[in-house]
């Protein structure tokens, strides 16, 4: 069975309507996570609270070439730390989350939900989605 990661941003319901409300990515699309804040052109700032996630772009269509450079940026999730240097907790826990067969037996595993304020790590304290304009 796949495994979904959880995103939700927004920390009213009424707002739960856009690409800052609920997303979820396949385990499968992750590509990788950094340390630092990342842009989808893959440029990364030194950031000591802050973890990105890469994505498979969830809107990807073919761009008016094949080499159209936007067609391989990825989306990006910013992970918000609540104090410095918990990247590599808060990886390992989402690792943790992604190979556990017991806690998350209906596939979806919340990183962060700003409504219920449940996480994956405690360190997480919030989030910036960043989806690419594929064109």
């Amino acid at each position: 069975m796949e495994k979904y990661l959880y995103f939700r941003k927004v920390s009213g319901i009424a707002n739960d309507d856009d690409a800052n409300g609920s997303l979820m990515f396949p385990v499968s699309a992750l590509r990788g996570m950094v340390a630092g804040t990342a842009a989808v052109t893959g440029a990364i700032t030194e950031d000591d609270d802050a973890l990105s996630l890469f994505f498979t772009p969830a809107a990807n269509t073919q761009g008016s070439s094949a080499d159209d450079a936007e067609d391989d940026n990825p989306d990006v999730v910013v992970i918000a730390t609540s104090s410095n240097n918990k990247q590599k907790d808060v990886m390992t826990s989402l690792i943790k989350a992604i190979n556990s067969e017991e806690r998350f037996g209906d596939g979806i595993i919340e990183v962060f939900d700003g409504i219920t304020g449940t996480s994956v790590d405690s360190n997480i304290s919030g989030l910036t989605i960043l989806l690419n304009a594929n064109d």
